[in-house]
């Protein structure tokens, strides 16, 4: 029998899909992508209306579990490009249930994780938390995350993978740890330590405390002679010249001197509304080194026992992983701590209330207080 050329077409047609059912499908690869705001947009092109917050995903090939997480209530507008496989949608934030998805204009019923946080900055511990979390509790690898503290007017673009960015990795500041060998050797047996002796002085609203042999502490009551200590933050023994000095802030702040032997107090100098958090003595250049910042560190003060003052810029982004340690622009803030100086670099200590503690996260740093450059030279991450 002959066939015609119609009959012909249509059995290549049938072997054709037949090879494909033999080979099945290719798998789609399974990709988590987070979008993360505070608030919903609730105007576009001028016109007020409730709030919202739309996605546009462009994904071809992969199949999508997309969380979308909010302080809410929001009704969240996603839409597709024309390949695009959306496998599950899931409602995280604050009482999400709260909250509505539309897919493509159609209503969607997401289902909904209020153990998944909302996240609206890339850095601070909550994103941290995202970080190692949500994979854990997705089974998925975080392939993007989109945040902002409120939704954009127009939309939010999923359209790239990339679950291999250190942004996403549970340990981002493994490969940033500084070499032993660029570490001044003494400061490698203070990193990480596990408890800081107690402070030879404790500078009080009273006057000076100063640590005796016995392990009591004799006070050098404040005097008249001086104005009033109204926030101390910081002391330091001068052993050359036998006196201890504290810093206050509050109003201008001052440097207080009182003499170890004669008890007699002065005022070195005016702080000129620098807000210096503790002190550190630095026998090897004379000074001074004080971390500025009351709401947020600012700067390095070194100061010189011959009053000679300069500063180094230093905030938490010139701190690498300080962000991890809280939530910035909410706080609280972690409290920067001097430790030591050894051949120019200071051993900075940076914790939730300036202590280490092995069950809480904390980072140490080697600051070079001629040129500024940072190290990080030892963290915990629990």
């Amino acid at each position: 029998m002959q066939l015609t050329g119609i009959a012909m077409s249509f059995l290549r047609a049938v072997a054709f899909f037949a090879g494909l059912v033999a080979a099945g499908p290719a798998l789609a690869e399974r990709e988590l992508h987070y979008v993360g705001i505070y608030e919903g947009n609730q105007k576009t092109g001028g016109v007020i209306h409730g709030p919202e917050a739309r996605v546009f995903v462009d994904r071809p090939g992969a199949e999508v579990v997309l969380v979308l997480a909010d302080y809410g209530p929001v009704r969240w507008f996603v839409e597709t490009a024309g390949a695009t496989v959306i496998e599950q949608i899931i409602l995280g934030g604050i009482r999400p249930e709260r909250s509505e998805v539309r897919l493509n204009g159609v209503p969607f019923v997401a289902d909904i994780n209020p153990d998944i946080p909302y996240v609206h900055q890339r850095k601070g511990k909550d994103f941290r938390a995202l970080v190692k979390n949500l994979p854990e509790q997705t089974g998925l690898p975080l392939s993007s995350a989109s945040v902002s503290y409120a939704a954009p007017e127009k939309f939010f673009a999923v359209t790239t993978s990339d679950p291999g960015n250190p942004a996403f990795s549970e340990d981002p500041l493994a490969t940033l740890l500084a070499p032993a060998d660029r570490i001044p050797e003494g400061l490698l047996p203070l990193i990480g330590r596990t408890a800081i002796p107690a402070p030879a002085s404790r500078f009080t609203s009273e006057g000076m405390e100063i640590l005796q042999p016995d392990g009591s502490r004799r006070l050098y009551p404040a005097t008249l002679d001086m104005p009033e200590i109204s926030w101390p933050t910081g002391s330091a023994i001068v052993p050359e010249e036998n006196a201890a000095y504290g810093v206050s802030l509050g109003g201008e702040g001052f440097l207080y001197r009182v003499d170890l032997e004669t008890g007699v107090w002065s005022v070195v100098m005016s702080m000129e509304n620098a807000d210096a958090k503790g002190m550190l003595y630095d026998p090897a250049g004379k000074r001074f080194v004080m971390p500025e910042g009351v709401f947020d560190l600012q700067s390095l003060l070194l100061v010189g026992l011959d009053g000679a003052r300069r500063g180094i810029r230093l905030g938490y982004a010139d701190l690498p992983g300080s962000y991890d340690l809280f939530d910035p622009g909410n706080g609280p803030d972690p409290v920067a701590v001097p430790v030591a100086v050894d051949g120019g670099w200071l051993l900075l200590h940076l914790g939730p209330d300036g202590r280490y503690d092995s069950a809480g996260a904390w980072r140490d740093y080697a600051v070079n207080v001629e040129t500024g450059e940072i190290l990080l030279i030892g963290y915990s991450t629990p």
